[in-house]
Formats: structure tokens, sequence, C-alpha cells
């Protein structure tokens, strides 16, 4: 390891936010992140991990195609869709 991968583990460290860097995001934290109800540190905290984290962007697409209203063309998921029992209620 050289001195500036050093330095900035070390920054890290001190600054409590190793435990989110070594990590990957809850959905929750992502869910947050994707509709804007973070305050600004916690957002650029967030911004930092998904730089280092394809995972954790790929479940930020997921996230952000759930929560975006249809494109055009799109069939939006409804009970009709939606698997059932052998009374016909939705699973």
């Amino acid at each position: 390891m050289d001195t500036r991968e050093e330095f900035q583990r070390y920054m890290t460290a001190i600054s409590g936010e190793e435990d989110r860097l070594s990590r990957h995001l809850s959905e929750d934290e992502l869910i947050e992140y994707q509709q804007g109800r973070l305050e600004d540190l916690e957002r650029d905290t967030i911004q930092s991990h998904l730089v280092q984290c394809d995972a954790c962007i790929a479940v930020l697409k997921q996230v952000s195609d759930f929560f975006e209203p249809a494109r055009e063309g799109e069939e939006a998921i409804s009970d009709v869709h939606a698997p059932r029992d052998e009374d016909g209620r939705a699973r």
C-alpha cells in the first residue's frame, strides 16, 4: 500500500465512514438517495461509495427503474400479472 492509500484509509477511519465504504449500501439507503431525501453529508457519502461500487450502482438502477414513471409502451405491474394461489388471491 502506498502512502496515499494509507492516508485515505486513515482519513476514512477517523471520519467514521469506514463501515459505509466497506459494505454495500442497503436498499433503504439507495431509495432515500434516489428520492432525494438525504442531508448533504449523507448524500455525498453515498455518492463516494457509488463511484467505487458497481454492485450498488446496479441496485440503484433497479431502484430508479421501479420508482420512475412507466416509460412509453411499458406495461404497469398489476394484480392481473401477479401469481395467484388456489383461491384466486394474489401471492
